[in-house]
């Protein structure tokens, strides 16, 4: 395909936005030719999970959601929820980071 013809075959081909064919295109890498039954706003956000987080594990086990306490499966989850559980598990992961950083510099005013 020529260089500037990806936008003008999307409208002709498959009334797609260029953003939406590029979360198809990002959800095919990451997930591969996999079935499932999630819904294409939760595979979306799961697109956006740190790339050090295996994709099929998150979606096979169960998670609590933060706001009821509840314990569901991603294909179990509403968007909303998919989403708390993803800012959940980012700031999780922040918290790890502070403490590694608090005993490095510890270590280094020790020296």
């Amino acid at each position: 395909m020529a260089h500037g013809e990806w936008s003008k075959w999307l409208r002709e081909h498959v009334n797609f936005s260029r953003m939406q064919a590029n979360r198809f295109i990002q959800a095919h890498d990451q997930f591969g030719s996999v079935t499932t039954s999630l819904q294409m706003s939760a595979i979306f956000e799961l697109i956006q999970l740190p790339k050090e987080i295996d994709r099929q594990q998150f979606v096979e086990q169960p998670h609590t959601i933060p706001s009821t306490g509840v314990t569901k499966t991603v294909d179990e989850m509403t968007v909303r929820e998919l989403r708390e559980v993803k800012k959940a598990l980012k700031e999780a992961e922040n918290q790890h980071v502070v403490p590694t950083c608090s005993i490095f510099l510890l270590i280094f005013n020790y020296i």
